[in-house]
Parts: structure tokens; sequence; C-alpha cells
């Protein structure tokens, strides 16, 4: 008889389980974001050249873990539920010796529709000659992505969106197509 009850707690507990399941989301940038570097700084004494995209990249993999049951990258053919178009931008100010990083989130559906954006800055303070500035700029993308994070759980609106969605179960459209949707 424990058996029984064991078995029937069981099957409560994963479709209590399933039925909470956080959606997947698939991140996506600019090609350029890895190719081109930005020139930091007061040249010529002070600068730098850095690429914005593997920093920004890594700091919303951390930075959503928590909101999403998966995330990756964008490789242009697969599908999520939620597609992120980040646009990471990064300055910096030689007279306070800050970095100021911004970053633009566009939220998509996994079928392309357009749901809104969310922006986001942060600062991060250090100077641009350290050895360390690789990690003052990862530090203040840190920052700006998660506020994102928290404006996007704090969105209950966007939240809704999602659960309609993903209960009609949509289709879902090649993630590199939201490079290519007119922006709003």
């Amino acid at each position: 008889m424990k058996y029984w009850y064991t078995l029937l707690f069981a099957s409560l507990f994963s479709a209590a389980v399933h039925a909470e399941e956080k959606p997947s989301l698939l991140i996506y940038q600019s090609p350029q974001e890895y190719t081109h570097e930005a020139r930091m700084g007061m040249m010529p004494y002070f600068s730098r050249w850095v690429l914005k995209g593997p920093s920004a990249d890594a700091a919303a993999l951390e930075a959503f873990a928590p909101h999403f049951s998966e995330i990756g990258r964008c490789d242009g053919g697969s599908g999520a539920d939620v597609l992120m178009w980040l646009r990471p931008r990064i300055n910096y100010n030689p007279v306070s010796s800050t970095f100021y990083a911004q970053v633009s989130a566009q939220v998509h559906l996994g079928s392309g529709k357009y749901l809104t954006t969310l922006k986001a800055t942060a600062e991060q303070p250090g100077p641009i000659q350290s050895i360390y500035a690789d990690a003052l700029i990862r530090k203040a993308f840190d920052g700006a992505m998660q506020q994102i994070a928290s404006q996007y759980a704090a969105d209950a609106q966007l939240q809704a969106s999602i659960a309609e969605a993903r209960a009609r179960e949509m289709t879902k459209a090649p993630c590199a197509i939201i490079g290519a949707v007119p922006n709003p």
C-alpha cells in the first residue's frame, strides 16, 4: 500500500513541477559585437580596445539563469520560448576613472513577435590601464544585466504574455530572425 501512495505522490509532484516550468531563452547579439572592437579612454594616452559581446553575453547568461529553464546563445537556426536581442554599450570616463555599461534588451516571443524593451545602466570604478580592466568591464555589464533581470521578473504583463504564448504552443522561429525584424 505504501508503494501506491508513494507512486501517487511522486506523480502529483512531477505534474506540479511540470505545470510551473520556466520558459527557455536564447540570447541574440549582432555579430559585430564579437568582431569589431570599441576604443575607450582618452586617446592616445589612456586607451584600450575591447569587445563588448563576450562580456555582455556572459553577464546575461548568469543574470537570467534563475528566470529560465534553459539559456543559450543564438546559433541562427535554433528556437526557444523567448528570444532576447542584447545591444550592449560601454564607455569610459578618464576623469572619474569609471566604466559605464548601457544595455538595451529587446524581448521577443519565440515566434518573433516583439513584446518590450528593457534598458539599464551600471557603472564600475577602476583605471583603464589596469590589468584587470576586462574584469571591470564584465562587472559593469553584470550590474546592468542584473537590473534588466529584475525588470523582467517584476513585469507581470510580460510574464503573462509569455505564459499565454506557451499555452498556445506557438511555432518557434529561428532565433536569428529577430535581427531581421523591423525595430519598434
